[in-house]
């Protein structure tokens, strides 16, 4: 088990925003995938870019990942918890 950055654009209609998250997971796409699931509102329906929720009013992409190494876990705990 690894930890990620994931950072997630979200768009609703013409807003758009970027949340991050610390994900603990296997591998890159399964940690974007945990991020975007932990965002989203309802069922997705998963596309090459995402995911779109609530009949499409939320799209859900991923602007980028990267592993965290263990020894600045502790770090950024301190600052995100």
């Amino acid at each position: 088990m690894h930890h990620f950055m994931v950072v997630l654009k979200i768009q609703a209609g013409e807003y758009i925003k970027s949340t991050q998250s610390l994900i603990a997971a296997d591998d890159e796409a399964s940690a974007v995938r945990i991020a975007i699931e932990g965002e989203a509102h309802g069922d997705l329906d998963w596309d090459d870019n995402g995911a779109y929720d609530l009949g499409g009013e939320f799209h859900y992409s991923m602007k980028r990942v990267k592993r965290v190494l263990p020894e600045h876990l502790d770090i950024l705990h301190a600052y995100i918890d």
